[in-house]
């Protein structure tokens, strides 16, 4: 599990009947943030700024450590590092700002941990100003104490995160430390922040808060972080990963001019979705997309629908027909599975783009084309030509700007984004995936690619209807074969003590859906240990 792909819509589970928001089996609460700030003051006002501090950092750091707990027993982290990102992740979906890591490097050998980031948006520099307070120094305790808490639990020792400055009161840079390495004041503040007694304030709070009179704030503006360099990106086009990122910055290039286009790429990796993308960005968006499938219509009928015909040219013909390259105009014709096309029409179709006209079956007049042509196949072109099944200048006059979509076994980033988009689509009204149908999801080879991936978040949406998914949602190839025991996977021969150990913890492991604490709790051993023997077997 990569941090990048937590969402707080899978980890919450909404139970508005009973009255219950629960995070892995632990009640939250949705606070007002106008409510927070009336508290802050309210602290302020009774004990002072300073002494405020080490409260609402205490608070921030507790709220961190459950949070780590709750996610370090619902998913498989890959590093305690990926684990810590998942904290930023969850502070910027919780809404307390949006959480920016620019560092993060864990050396173990020297016992050295150091990240750095910046906070924008925060709700506690709102507060601040929401005070009227003229102090210029850090604001930010309950993120800082949220962080602290989160990496104390991830790295396994005491972590103090500290706010380094705040810009203008717009965003604030954050830097965290293994507590000792913030020398004596560091350790100080971590234990004034964990040693108060607050029964009796906590009393006076309340009945002070009960008469407080809650004040607006006023909009924000967007987050200057948030900006999108590719920047117009199609609802209908999710991803992450770099080599789709890759495949976008070459769509938008490409968009601009009129050039031939050769999209390669397996059976449902969305070939016709990214014509379609390359058409909307391009000067032909407000004219026609037509997209025809070569391999669903007979040699006749294909060359008909190409390129038309005239009155009587065969039985049947029995008035003109404009062929979809007349048909599209000045915008684009997309051929799909161009390489099932026939020798014979491909011949036809070669003229057609060196001539910029077509001849409609059975007239003797040509007829002139502007659409732009977007070709695309799941089949090796090159192979073919090279058996003579395609022409080497047919191939060379499409293959002008390449486009390669990847499959999803090699873009797995991509996953998660797209089986949400699908489940907003299919299942509106759902509450998410559970941890291990992401795991699950994430880990399926996916042979059909994208358009399977829909087909089972679409089926599972309709088995779920509102309710969270889960494993049994799941179609059956997904879930085949999920639990496999240590010695199921002992092929012949008796095995070494250490393979035997080696199997026995990876099955634990896998039986806890990851989560090494409480395979840690059945093994017998400590979580260091644990985390020793997983770095051993890589």
């Amino acid at each position: 599990m990569k941090s990048s792909d937590l969402s707080i819509i899978d980890v919450l589970d909404f139970k508005p009947d009973r009255g219950l928001v629960e995070l892995e089996n632990r009640r939250v609460l949705i606070f007002d943030g106008n409510i927070l700030m009336e508290l802050r003051r309210t602290i302020v006002e009774n004990i002072g700024w300073e002494k405020c501090q080490p409260v609402i950092f205490h608070y921030g750091y507790e709220v961190g450590s459950l949070d780590a707990k709750s996610l370090g027993e619902m998913y498989r982290w890959e590093t305690p590092e990926e684990w810590f990102k998942a904290g930023a992740a969850m502070l910027t979906q919780r809404g307390y700002c949006k959480t920016v890591l620019n560092h993060l490097s864990l050396n173990r050998d020297k016992d050295q941990l150091l990240f750095r980031g910046r906070w924008f948006n925060s709700y506690e520099v709102d507060s601040h100003k929401h005070l009227k307070l003229t102090d210029t120094g850090p604001v930010c305790f309950v993120i800082s104490g949220y962080l602290s808490g989160f990496a104390s639990v991830c790295f396994e020792r005491e972590v103090l995160v500290q706010e380094q400055e705040c810009f203008h009161r717009q965003h604030c840079s954050f830097e965290g430390r293994f507590v000792e390495d913030w020398g004596k004041q560091g350790i100080r503040f971590l234990e004034a922040s964990k040693d108060h007694d607050l029964q009796h304030k906590y009393a006076l709070l309340n009945k002070q808060l009960s008469a407080s009179r809650v004040k607006s704030v006023p909009q924000k503006d967007e987050d200057p972080s948030s900006g999108d360099m590719l920047g117009k990106r199609a609802e209908w086009l999710p991803y992450r990963s770099k080599s789709m990122t890759r495949v976008v910055e070459m769509a938008h290039q490409v968009a601009k001019t009129s050039a031939n286009i050769l999209i390669t790429g397996g059976t449902g990796v969305g070939k016709e979705v990214v014509a379609n993308y390359i058409h909307s960005l391009s000067p032909m968006s407000k004219s026609k997309f037509i997209a025809i499938n070569c391999t669903a219509l007979p040699l006749a009928l294909l060359e008909s629908e190409l390129f038309g015909h005239c009155k009587g040219a065969f039985t049947g013909a029995d008035r003109d027909k404009k062929g979809l390259m007349i048909e599209a105009g000045s915008g684009t014709i997309f051929l799909d599975e161009i390489g099932d096309v026939p020798l014979s029409v491909q011949v036809k179709l070669l003229r057609a783009l060196q001539e910029r006209k077509v001849r409609p079956v059975g007239c003797n007049t040509e007829v002139a084309i502007k659409a732009r042509v977007i070709a695309s196949t799941n089949r090796n072109l090159e192979e073919m030509m090279k058996e003579g099944k395609f022409r080497a200048d047919l191939y060379y006059r499409l293959n002008v700007f390449p486009i390669h979509i990847p499959s999803l076994q090699e873009r797995r980033d991509d996953i998660l984004p797209i089986a949400r988009y699908f489940l907003s689509k299919y299942a509106p009204g759902s509450k998410g995936f559970s941890p291990r149908v992401a795991y699950v999801l994430e880990n399926y080879e996916w042979p059909g690619n994208v358009r399977e991936l829909g087909n089972a978040i679409e089926r599972a949406g309709i088995l779920a209807g509102d309710n969270k998914i889960r494993i049994e949602h799941l179609p059956p190839a997904l879930t085949a074969g999920e639990e496999v025991s240590a010695l199921q996977q002992v092929k012949e021969g008796w095995p070494s003590l250490g393979d035997l150990e080696k199997k026995y913890i990876l099955s634990v492991l896998e039986y806890c859906e990851g989560k090494k604490m409480k395979a840690a709790k059945i093994l017998g051993i400590g979580s260091n240990t644990l985390w020793r023997k997983l770095k051993k077997y890589q």
